[in-house]
């Protein structure tokens, strides 16, 4: 069987052989679907590529700030002038993400909402987007353009 021939060859994955003779310390062997499984998960890589650093070395730190409060636009509820759980999921599927579940919405709008009205304001999104942004948030050139915006 396959997975005799891997306990033969990687024995120290199942259990210690200093620590083989307790009882509690044993290692179950894992079954074929699990080691299937967990090499298929380390082989799961996320591709993320932050362009809001670029984006401000092109447009400078108040082209930016604009961009960013055309974006909180394009999401709000046009009467409250609040980006709201409705607004955030008719227009979500507008930008192409209709799969989201209204967990993740609120998830989304709470991860961002300060004040705890269930809503983001302008401020309260460019923060969210700033926040989320790591080539921001880790970028010691990155205080240069929040105080050259202020």
């Amino acid at each position: 069987m396959v997975i005799h021939s891997f306990q033969e060859k990687e024995p120290s994955l199942y259990k210690s052989p200093s620590l083989s003779s307790s009882p509690l310390l044993h290692q179950p062997k894992p079954s074929p679907i699990s080691v299937l499984f967990s090499s298929l998960l380390m082989e799961v890589v996320v591709d993320f590529e932050d362009y809001f650093p670029s984006m401000v070395e092109s447009m400078g730190a108040e082209g930016f700030i604009m961009e960013l409060c055309n974006g909180f636009r394009l999401l709000m509820d046009v009467e409250r002038g609040l980006i709201t759980f409705e607004s955030l999921k008719r227009n979500s599927v507008v930008l192409g993400l209709n799969d989201l579940r209204d967990d993740e919405i609120v998830g989304m709008l709470s991860e961002g909402d300060l004040d705890g009205d269930g809503a983001l304001n302008q401020v309260e999104f460019c923060i969210l987007m700033f926040r989320l942004s790591p080539g921001l948030m880790y970028n010691n050139a990155s205080k240069h353009w929040v105080d050259e915006y202020i």
